[in-house]
């Protein structure tokens, strides 16, 4: 937002291999699960798994906390069901949720305890982003490149499908997206009517891009819209020039209808707040979090939203230095702010909890670094993994799926032309010295869908996905086991002249597999041998790619 306010280490993991389809069969290691003939379902752990006919036992191994599962049979339901959204939950809730930020011009992502850091974007400058409420896309303020101008783009959360929404013809500064995700607030630089100069007026506009509404006209700097959870009013800073020779200027927070109708203070002229600005509305309720920039510092700070301005604020935190940027969590538990660099221009990342108290702080303090525009994703209580509106299909014939303590890291599920003959086993004794699985999947025909994703915050990246054209035979699927996230998928196919089936040797601290490979999908999403390969060399105490031959 932000013309108005300042502005890995390397994983040790356990190699899991996993043979999907056509593999030697070795020790099964075999779980619980639900054995019934007809429609049934049965928990595995938050993941609620339904079935057509009999379903397999599970196949679980890891180990640390991270384990990796397997199932297979006839699947028509997946489902991840996840705590309710209550603040007494916070801290367990937070952790499946994502926090966007800006990096010195580029959009990162990151865990919502600051680990887990990864750049989306390269590139145009970034300024502001939003989040969509399906989690995995979201609106970002980029400089277009033919203009020079700024400019409302939406980007997948892995940074594929940029779409510029807005026109190109004007400045854009700080973006919101409303709780249902239908409509987009922005600021608006502009020329106002019957007058000289350029001023900032905010709009709306439809989350799929179009005509734009002007809904304020005040001819002054209103910027950094914040939408009410129920899309019918937004709040937004204001700041009036009051000496033009000086730049001296006041700025306080407006509440208005979507519409720009019943506009008002936030605040009454009796409560004694400074500066006031950043507003961002709680996902839950009526309370508006912003700051309130004095001779001291800057205040975090919270007022009930009413009809009319209120006289009743609470300080969460008092600033003896420069705080911004409140950005409220899911759950109300927690605000993401921003904090002092260790030199002008610089800026880290903070965690408060919302009651008052002490942050913490998510991102280090780097000389040249400025980490600015906080947004806390929003909180999954269920999400359809497999299924109608499945994010992995509308079926499968089998899955594998990571987590780390309770929390489901990844997800793998594929697809065959006859389920019923579908089985996974697991295999030991790759890696000597490591406790090492290899799952095999025995399916009589070729994979017709095969798809992972990891974390609930991404799309799926489809490694197979037209069953007319598939040769795929089966995979190979590396995981980190200490985060359960999906590191490598290497699909095969089995050729009839030779004995093509992928075999796995070990030397020293790499292990190399053989076999036809379509291709080699890292844990991004990016093929690394989009025309195929016979060898590929992993990491083994990661399970990470070191080379493709």
């Amino acid at each position: 937002m932000r013309y108005l306010t300042s502005g890995i280490h390397a994983l040790a993991a356990l190699l899991v291999l996993a043979l999907l389809g056509g593999c030697s069969s070795g020790g099964t290691n075999s779980g619980t699960g639900g054995n019934t003939v007809g429609k049934s379902t049965t928990q595995f752990g938050s993941l609620s798994v339904t079935s057509s006919g009999a379903l397999q036992p599970a196949v679980t191994s890891g180990g640390s906390g991270t384990e990796v599962t397997g199932l297979a049979g006839a699947i028509t339901n997946v489902t991840l069901a996840l705590p309710s959204a209550t603040p007494v939950n916070g801290p367990a809730l937070l952790k499946t949720t994502k926090i966007a930020f800006i990096r010195n011009g580029q959009l990162f992502l990151m865990d919502a305890d600051g680990g887990n850091q990864i750049q989306v974007t390269s590139g145009a400058a970034c300024s502001d982003v939003a989040w969509f409420p399906d989690g995995t896309r979201l609106a970002v303020i980029r400089v277009d490149a033919a203009t020079g101008f700024k400019q409302i783009y939406t980007i997948n959360t892995d940074g594929t499908g940029q779409t510029r929404l807005t026109d190109g013809t004007h400045r854009i500064d700080s973006v919101s997206v409303s709780h249902d995700g239908t409509k987009i607030a922005f600021a608006q630089l502009m020329t106002p009517a019957g007058a000289s100069g350029l001023v900032y007026e905010l709009f709306t506009m439809p989350a799929t891009g179009g005509a734009a509404t002007q809904v304020t006209f005040d001819g002054g700097i209103d910027g950094q819209p914040s939408w009410s959870p129920d899309g019918a009013r937004l709040a937004f800073s204001q700041t009036i020039i009051t000496d033009p020779n000086t730049g001296a200027n006041t700025t306080g927070i407006q509440i208005m209808d979507a519409n720009g109708a019943n506009r008002h203070a936030l605040l009454a002229d009796t409560v004694k707040i400074t500066g006031a600005a950043a507003p961002d509305w709680s996902p839950i309720g009526n309370t508006v979090a912003f700051i309130s920039v004095h001779s001291g510092g800057t205040d975090i700070v919270l007022a009930e939203v009413q009809n009319t301005p209120v006289d009743t604020v609470k300080v969460v935190l008092n600033g003896t230095t420069d705080w911004d940027e409140p950005s409220w969590s899911p759950d109300l538990s927690h605000l993401a702010i921003v904090g002092p660099g260790p030199d002008k221009g610089t800026g880290t990342l903070w965690s408060l909890p919302a009651i008052g108290g002490s942050p913490t702080q998510l991102t280090p303090s780097q000389a040249g670094v400025g980490d600015i525009a906080p947004a806390w994703s929003p909180l999954f209580t269920k999400r359809t993994l497999v299924g109608k509106d499945g994010t992995l299909g509308t079926e499968a014939v089998g899955f594998l799926f990571g987590q780390k303590s309770t929390v489901v890291t990844s997800f793998l599920a594929f697809s065959t032309a006859t389920p019923v003959s579908a089985q996974i086993a697991t295999t030991t004794g790759i890696n000597a010295g490591l406790t090492t699985y290899v799952f095999t999947i025995a399916v009589p025909v070729k994979l017709t869908r095969l798809a992972y994703l990891n974390d609930l915050y991404t799309l799926p990246t489809q490694v197979i996905g037209d069953a007319a054209s598939s040769t795929c035979s089966g995979a190979v699927v590396s995981f980190d086991a200490l985060t359960g996230r999906v590191a490598l998928v290497i699909p095969y196919t089995l050729l009839r002249s030779v004995n093509s089936r992928p075999s796995a040797t070990v030397n020293g601290d790499t292990v190399t597999v053989h076999g036809a490979f379509l291709g080699v999908w890292d844990a991004a999403g990016s093929n690394h041998a989009p025309q195929g390969t016979s060898e590929v060399r992993l990491d083994r105490v990661t399970g990470a790619l070191l080379a493709v031959q």
